[in-house]
């Protein structure tokens, strides 16, 4: 049984050697769980090592953002064994090839004291949680398209795992975006969510004042906008190819194929942007979008701004200016 960590800020709490798939090196992706009960990494700690079914996972995060090491990354964790239908297809070449998913993935637990993983986690797990993730990241030039829940493998029986977890919010900080922010400056949600919005158990936002509802890519990019949209108006529009919800301050587009715009550069948040002010979308919500340019200044204004000139111009020739 190891008894030095492989991650600097974890704790060693290891289970014994029957319950890992020892020398397997995985390597392949990391997969988030949540613990759908406990309250502490020090329970999680005494069911991995003590439970008949001999389940474990590489590593468990509390609400309080303690990580424990219960498996060592050089042997697979006992967390990921079957597929069902369903499945990501991005485990489709060790199902065929009859491989064992808990030899190739680095599995990560994260307490929730609800059943059903919709305790919202807590500003101490989720950076502790960041920081573990990137550091496997980096140790083992993982993708982060290689990062995934356990509802990947398992979506029916365990549909709910990791429930909540911010992935959105992950991916972009292992892209080095901007952290997410749990306030807004110009929105008013307080500590945390607020007066302006509650959070719901799948992570998405109600606006309390219109009972609009921010998920998905629409509120990854709502948030990172600071609080400069203001508050949602509506909720998303599924059009033909694109979805859109618009904003007191702007309309946000989930557009992947480009029919809205074809922006210069990569869209800020998974195919998600502000529409164009002058977008056939915004002319529609904002109205005729017609706006009146001058082209060519009327003769008889021209005139009356010669006049003033050349009234301005005597004026300050009579005044020895």
């Amino acid at each position: 049984m190891p008894t030095v960590v492989d991650y600097p800020g974890a704790e060693p709490a290891f289970v014994n050697s029957s319950r890992v798939f020892g020398g397997a090196m995985p390597r392949f992706a990391i997969v988030i769980h949540k613990t759908a009960g406990f309250t502490t990494v020090d329970q999680l700690a005494t069911y991995f090592q003590n439970d008949p079914s001999e389940v474990s996972s590489h590593f468990g995060i509390g609400t309080d953002g303690r990580v424990q090491q219960y498996v060592s990354l050089t042997d697979g964790a006992a967390a990921n064994c079957c597929t069902e239908p369903g499945y990501n297809p991005i485990w489709q070449p060790f199902v065929t090839a009859g491989t064992n998913l808990n030899t190739v993935t680095i599995s990560i637990e994260h307490i929730d004291p609800a059943t059903d993983n919709s305790t919202p986690v807590t500003a101490a797990q989720k950076q502790a949680s960041f920081n573990l993730v990137k550091w496997l990241v980096t140790k083992f030039n993982i993708p982060t398209t290689h990062i995934l829940g356990h509802n990947s493998i398992d979506p029916i029986n365990r549909a709910n795992c990791p429930g909540n977890y911010p992935m959105d919010d992950l991916l972009l900080f292992l892209k080095g975006g901007p952290a997410m922010p749990d306030t807004l400056p110009y929105v008013n949600i307080g500590d945390g969510i607020g007066k302006d919005f509650t959070q719901n158990a799948n992570g998405s936002w109600t606006c309390t004042q219109n009972k609009v509802i921010l998920q998905g890519a629409m509120l990854v990019l709502f948030r990172m906008s600071g609080g400069i949209m203001r508050l949602p108006k509506a909720n998303e529009v599924i059009a033909n190819g694109y979805v859109y919800q618009e904003c007191e301050a702007g309309i946000m587009v989930y557009d992947p194929n480009g029919l809205i715009d074809n922006p210069p550069d990569p869209p800020v948040h998974n195919h998600t942007y502000l529409a164009k002010l002058d977008s056939d979308l915004a002319k529609k919500l904002l109205g005729s979008g017609q706006v009146t340019t001058v082209t060519e200044i009327p003769a008889n204004v021209k005139a009356d701004i010669t006049a003033v000139v050349t009234a301005a111009s005597k004026l300050k020739t009579d005044a020895g200016v």
